[in-house]
This record gives C-alpha cells, structure tokens and sequence, in this order.
C-alpha cells in the first residue's frame, strides 16, 4: 500500500473526499498512489495539511510511517456530507424518437441555409435522412 493511501485511508477520506478538499483531481491522487506520478514538494504540500501528516512523511522513501496511528479522528464521511448522486430520468423510446426527428429536421435547416459548408450539404443531408428513418422506425415499434 503507497504511502498516500495509507494516511488517506487512515485520515477516512476517498479519492473523491481528498480532491475536493485538496484542489486535486482524482486522477492525480489515483496516480500517486499507484506509483505513476512523480512526488513534487507542492503536491506534498497540498495533500498533508488534509491528511493530518507532514508532506516530508509524504514525499519520504524507503520505510513507510504507519499513518493508522495518526492524531485525526478516523471517522467516514456521513452520507448527509457527500454530495447525492444526479439521478437521470431514462427517456422513453417515444421521445427518443421525437428528439432524432427534431435532430434530422434541424440538419436539413441548417444544411439548406448557410451554415454547412457545400462540400458537405449532401453528406449531411444524408444524415438526417437516415435519423429521421431511425425515429420513425422507433415511432412505429412503439410497446
């Protein structure tokens, strides 16, 4: 287990929590921890005051500190403090429809006005042929 991952399991906090609070983004806390991402005094100094240990410990090779024993209070975060997932509304095949319909009817607009290029006027009215089939296929399979 990297040293990161250590004192951030210990100090209760994901990935998620650890880049809120720092500033970084998870994919550089992923990378750290997994060795992929070179140690630089400023990362150290942006993650330890959030971790409850000094970026030295951070940034020190070789042997590993036991950050299970640090000062900060093992706690996971509350469900009430983590921001809610969106949940999205799964459209119905019937406004699927519509919305390719609409899509192919604004194709043609723009493809008869001058906002496509001549070059691709027939490709691209080509297209919202094929997505207007499309919605009126879905249209007709309606359960």
């Amino acid at each position: 287990m990297s040293k990161l991952k250590e004192a951030r399991t210990a100090a209760g906090l994901t990935q998620k929590a650890l880049s809120e609070k720092s500033g970084l983004s998870v994919n550089v806390i992923r990378s750290l921890e997994q060795g992929k991402k070179k140690w630089t005094r400023e990362l150290a100094e942006q993650l330890a005051p959030h971790l409850g240990v000094s970026a030295d410990a951070l940034m020190r090779s070789g042997k590993k500190e036991d950050f299970s024993t640090s000062k900060k209070k093992q706690t996971k975060p509350s469900s009430a403090q983590s921001t809610p997932k969106k949940r999205t509304r799964k459209k119905s095949r019937r406004e699927t429809a519509a919305t390719l319909i609409r899509m192919a009817k604004e194709l043609v607009t723009m493809a008869d006005g001058t906002s496509i290029p001549e070059a691709y006027h027939h490709e691209v009215l080509k297209m919202a042929y094929r997505l207007s089939n499309i919605g009126t296929e879905m249209q007709g399979k309606e359960e």
